[in-house]
């Protein structure tokens, strides 16, 4: 069975706003010339203002949806969004070692106004199983901070926990720059810095101007043209650079879409 470079998978939960979750991805990686085969892992209830509510999805939903889609599919390069609880990354866990899926980890925690994506059970399953398993994984700030149990409050903290997560994952780690409101160093300056480290070392960063307006979906934007750029075959650290540059300009292009200044990349 021949694998098609042209498409990938996402497990990921559903945004009925469109700018985030499987969604986007869908629409990022079309953009970018890949087809995103969609597996839905969470149902959520949002708006403008933010999360309000979420349904997460049985193990044997989950997988029926996987197993019947990949069945005569060979697929190499996938990724994960929100995933609910530990149904949900047991459902990750399998797409690696049944089906032999390099999965960019989306460690979706909370959403931006603090309700809960994942419960604490997922989590440690997370942690103790998933991370391990992933080819790439791609926290924001706050999330690198739970996962490595490292404050941080500079950039040094930023590379110690880098360095920690990818000593888990044996593998590929990107710490994104972009979520900043309670690290007052970082806030302060005009650029985000996005580190890319493997196993167990710093390796590059890439910086871009900070936006002046919040975008709803960049974690999304990011590890979906991740996933896209590994798809089509392009090197790791290539794909990481790439991907950083396209949700600059996915930030740019973003459209608002309430008067409360909710913008989405359309």
């Amino acid at each position: 069975m021949k694998s098609n470079t042209n498409l990938c998978i996402s497990i990921a939960g559903s945004d009925p706003t469109s700018g985030a979750g499987i969604q986007q991805d869908v629409k990022t990686m079309s953009k970018l010339g890949v087809i995103c085969i969609s597996i839905i892992s969470c149902i959520t209830y949002q708006n403008e203002k933010g999360v309000f509510g979420i349904y997460p999805l049985s193990f044997e939903v989950i997988s029926r949806q996987t197993d019947v889609v990949l069945k005569n599919i060979k697929i190499k390069f996938g990724k994960t969004g929100a995933l609910g609880n530990e149904d949900g990354v047991k459902a990750a866990i399998k797409i690696i070692e049944k089906y032999g899926v390099s999965l960019v980890v989306d460690p979706v925690l909370q959403s931006k106004n603090g309700f809960p994506l994942l419960s604490k059970g997922g989590f440690e399953l997370m942690k103790k199983k998933l991370i391990p398993l992933s080819f790439f994984l791609t926290p924001n700030l706050n999330e690198a901070e739970k996962i490595s149990e490292i404050k941080i409050e500079k950039k040094d903290d930023i590379l110690k926990a880098g360095e920690k997560i990818s000593k888990i994952s044996k593998s590929f780690v990107i710490i994104k720059g972009g979520h900043t409101p309670e690290i007052p160093q970082i806030e302060k300056t005009k650029i985000i810095e996005d580190f890319l480290f493997f196993n167990g070392n710093f390796v590059k960063s890439f910086k871009k101007k900070k936006s002046s307006f919040q975008v709803h979906g960049t974690g999304c934007i990011f590890s979906a043209a991740l996933t896209a750029f590994l798809t089509r075959g392009i090197e790791p650290q290539i794909a990481f650079a790439k991907a950083s540059k396209w949700t600059q300009k996915a930030i740019e292009k973003s459209i608002k879409i309430t008067n409360e200044g909710f913008n989405i990349f359309p």
